[in-house]
């Protein structure tokens, strides 16, 4: 039973650690982009910014 939750957290973990490296990906993809266009980042609004991510991860 122990050794069960255990393969559970780790797959947690590693479903969260792919995540932040979409997530990485996602925010230098976005920020070359932004700096591209010469704006900034943090203007973006954090809501609308992780829409953006949810479709960048469907993809």
């Amino acid at each position: 039973l122990v050794r069960d939750r255990f393969q559970e957290l780790g797959q947690e973990e590693a479903c969260r650690e792919q995540r932040q490296e979409a997530w990485w990906r996602f925010d230098q993809r976005l920020s070359e982009q932004f700096r591209h266009q010469g704006q900034i980042l943090r203007h973006v609004d954090i809501v609308q910014y992780r829409d953006l991510f949810e479709q960048f991860v469907r993809r």
